[in-house]
């Protein structure tokens, strides 16, 4: 039998390993702690990234699933074109502008709200994003109220919509809470007028 003997050079490769499995730990730390960090949006980096010109409203909200990524001509049955404009509010809108056969080419202009959570709105979308991002963070309504400076029955009727946005998405994805020997307690509002 031969007996291993430690060498120099084994306990240099051995030390090595450890500094690198180390500053691999420390490096998935760091990445972690920097994903941690990103999580929460400060106001000024929402101005500055999300709400600082139409443009970047529209990119952020497609890109959240806000928004339409695509939108369908009811006429022809084609992906419409996102154009920009300046005679509407958003800046942007769906236009389609194709012959279909031998016929007249038609003009088909669809706003970039359809189908969104915003179809109905008069506000702009930066304004109404403004809105979420207060919400989001729990702020009261008057403090939103003076933060955008909307009215206190515009304040009332988007915070009602956030508010069954989130019921909608815990009710259509419903996952079981609680288990054996958890016990969860709920506490239920009311909301009655006199």
């Amino acid at each position: 039998m031969t007996r291993y003997t430690k060498t120099k050079k084994d306990k240099k490769k051995r030390a090595r390993r450890r500094a690198d499995a180390a500053t691999q730990t420390t490096t998935r730390r760091s990445s972690h702690c920097k994903r941690r960090k990103q999580q929460f949006l400060t106001y000024d980096k929402f101005r500055e990234d999300i709400i600082a010109n139409e443009e970047c409203v529209l990119n952020w909200c497609m890109n959240n699933n806000l928004l339409a990524k695509k939108q369908w001509c009811p006429e022809c049955r084609t992906e419409m074109k996102l154009k920009s404009t300046k005679d509407r509010g958003d800046g942007w809108m769906w236009l389609c502008r194709r012959r279909v056969g031998l016929g007249k080419e038609h003009r088909v202009e669809t706003s970039i709200r359809k189908g969104s959570v915003f179809e109905d709105s008069k506000l702009s979308l930066s304004e109404i994003l403004q809105f979420i991002y207060w919400w989001c963070l729990d702020v009261p309504q008057n403090h939103i109220r003076q933060q955008t400076g909307f009215s206190k029955h515009t304040t009332c009727s988007w915070h009602m919509k956030c508010r069954e946005i989130c019921e909608f998405a815990l009710l259509s994805d419903s996952v079981k809470i609680g288990g054996k020997l958890i016990f969860l307690l709920f506490k239920s509002n009311y909301v009655y007028s006199r």
